[in-house]
Protein backbone atom coordinates (compact mmCIF):
# COMPACT_ATOMS: atom_id res chain seq x y z
CA UNK A 1 0.00 0.00 0.00
CA UNK A 2 1.47 2.98 -0.67
CA UNK A 3 1.78 5.84 1.62
CA UNK A 4 -1.45 8.28 2.02
CA UNK A 5 -1.46 10.43 4.24
CA UNK A 6 -5.25 11.79 3.96
CA UNK A 7 -6.29 8.18 3.18
CA UNK A 8 -5.02 6.93 6.55
CA UNK A 9 -6.29 9.65 8.74
CA UNK A 10 -9.78 9.05 7.30
CA UNK A 11 -9.53 5.14 8.37
CA UNK A 12 -8.14 6.46 11.75
CA UNK A 13 -11.25 8.75 11.83
CA UNK A 14 -13.89 5.73 11.04
CA UNK A 15 -11.64 3.67 13.41
CA UNK A 16 -12.39 5.68 16.23
CA UNK A 17 -15.75 6.65 15.66
CA UNK A 18 -16.93 2.84 14.96
CA UNK A 19 -15.03 1.69 17.53
CA UNK A 20 -17.74 3.27 20.34
CA UNK A 21 -20.13 0.91 19.41
CA UNK A 22 -20.17 -2.09 22.00
CA UNK A 23 -20.98 -4.75 19.20
CA UNK A 24 -17.44 -3.79 17.72
CA UNK A 25 -15.38 -5.66 20.21
CA UNK A 26 -12.48 -7.82 18.16
CA UNK A 27 -9.46 -9.54 19.77
CA UNK A 28 -6.00 -7.84 19.80
CA UNK A 29 -4.44 -10.54 17.75
CA UNK A 30 -4.86 -14.26 16.74
CA UNK A 31 -3.90 -15.92 20.17
CA UNK A 32 -7.16 -13.66 21.75
CA UNK A 33 -9.11 -14.99 18.57
CA UNK A 34 -8.05 -18.31 19.76
CA UNK A 35 -8.99 -18.20 23.01
CA UNK A 36 -12.56 -17.06 22.02
CA UNK A 37 -13.60 -20.49 20.52
CA UNK A 38 -16.82 -21.85 22.07
CA UNK A 39 -16.41 -24.84 24.10
CA UNK A 40 -18.48 -27.22 22.23
CA UNK A 41 -18.49 -28.37 18.29
CA UNK A 42 -21.90 -27.54 17.57
CA UNK A 43 -20.62 -25.11 15.02
CA UNK A 44 -19.38 -28.10 13.09
CA UNK A 45 -22.76 -29.11 11.50
CA UNK A 46 -23.91 -25.38 10.63
CA UNK A 47 -22.42 -24.11 7.13
CA UNK A 48 -22.90 -20.22 7.89
CA UNK A 49 -20.02 -17.70 7.74
CA UNK A 50 -19.61 -17.49 11.50
CA UNK A 51 -19.39 -21.41 11.80
CA UNK A 52 -16.92 -21.78 8.72
CA UNK A 53 -14.69 -18.82 10.84
CA UNK A 54 -15.08 -20.68 14.08
CA UNK A 55 -14.18 -24.22 12.29
CA UNK A 56 -11.35 -21.99 10.46
CA UNK A 57 -9.46 -20.78 13.52
CA UNK A 58 -10.09 -23.84 15.25
CA UNK A 59 -8.18 -26.04 12.84
CA UNK A 60 -5.71 -22.78 12.88
CA UNK A 61 -5.03 -22.92 16.19
CA UNK A 62 -4.77 -26.80 16.40
CA UNK A 63 -1.81 -26.32 13.94
CA UNK A 64 -1.04 -30.02 13.87
CA UNK A 65 -0.61 -30.37 10.29
CA UNK A 66 -0.08 -28.83 6.75
CA UNK A 67 -3.74 -30.05 5.68
CA UNK A 68 -5.40 -28.92 9.10
CA UNK A 69 -4.09 -25.51 7.81
CA UNK A 70 -4.62 -25.59 4.42
CA UNK A 71 -8.01 -26.77 5.26
CA UNK A 72 -8.70 -23.46 8.30
CA UNK A 73 -7.72 -21.12 5.46
CA UNK A 74 -9.78 -22.76 3.07
CA UNK A 75 -12.75 -21.97 5.70
CA UNK A 76 -11.38 -18.67 6.56
CA UNK A 77 -11.11 -17.80 2.80
CA UNK A 78 -15.13 -19.18 2.66
CA UNK A 79 -16.40 -16.89 5.60
CA UNK A 80 -14.35 -14.01 4.31
CA UNK A 81 -15.91 -14.13 0.51
CA UNK A 82 -19.07 -14.54 2.26
CA UNK A 83 -17.97 -11.00 3.95
CA UNK A 84 -18.17 -11.97 7.31
CA UNK A 85 -15.92 -9.75 9.19
CA UNK A 86 -14.17 -11.35 11.67
CA UNK A 87 -12.71 -14.00 9.16
CA UNK A 88 -11.62 -11.05 6.91
CA UNK A 89 -10.04 -9.84 9.71
CA UNK A 90 -8.19 -12.40 11.03
CA UNK A 91 -7.15 -13.46 7.39
CA UNK A 92 -5.51 -9.76 7.32
CA UNK A 93 -3.75 -10.60 9.92
CA UNK A 94 -2.39 -13.62 9.04
CA UNK A 95 -1.52 -12.08 5.58
CA UNK A 96 0.13 -9.23 7.08
CA UNK A 97 2.63 -10.52 9.60
CA UNK A 98 2.88 -13.48 7.15
CA UNK A 99 1.94 -16.32 9.86
CA UNK A 100 0.89 -19.52 8.14
CA UNK A 101 0.82 -17.60 4.99
CA UNK A 102 3.25 -15.94 2.94
CA UNK A 103 3.42 -12.16 3.84
CA UNK A 104 0.96 -10.14 1.36
CA UNK A 105 0.84 -6.55 2.27
CA UNK A 106 -1.28 -6.67 -0.37
CA UNK A 107 -3.55 -9.25 0.11
CA UNK A 108 -3.90 -8.21 3.56
CA UNK A 109 -5.28 -4.63 2.69
CA UNK A 110 -8.02 -5.72 0.33
CA UNK A 111 -9.14 -7.81 3.37
CA UNK A 112 -8.59 -5.12 6.25
CA UNK A 113 -10.47 -2.89 3.69
CA UNK A 114 -13.16 -5.42 3.67
CA UNK A 115 -13.86 -5.30 6.89
CA UNK A 116 -13.24 -1.90 7.10
CA UNK A 117 -16.34 -1.15 5.24
CA UNK A 118 -17.97 -3.65 7.11
CA UNK A 119 -17.45 -1.09 10.04
CA UNK A 120 -14.74 -3.15 12.08
CA UNK A 121 -12.71 -0.35 14.03
CA UNK A 122 -9.47 -2.91 14.49
CA UNK A 123 -9.53 -3.13 10.52
CA UNK A 124 -9.76 0.79 10.23
CA UNK A 125 -7.07 1.30 12.25
CA UNK A 126 -4.93 -1.31 10.84
CA UNK A 127 -5.51 -0.05 7.41
CA UNK A 128 -5.23 3.40 8.76
CA UNK A 129 -1.71 2.54 9.64
CA UNK A 130 -0.79 0.62 6.56
CA UNK A 131 -1.76 3.79 4.66
CA UNK A 132 0.15 6.03 6.95
CA UNK A 133 3.23 3.59 6.47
Amino acid sequence: VDANAEEANSWFIMAIQDSTSPHHAHANDLDDIFSQLPDENNYLTNRSPESEYLQGIELLASRLNSQDIRDGLTLLDKAADENYSPAQLALAKLYHEGELVEKNLKKAAELYKQAANNGDPEAQYNLGWMYFN
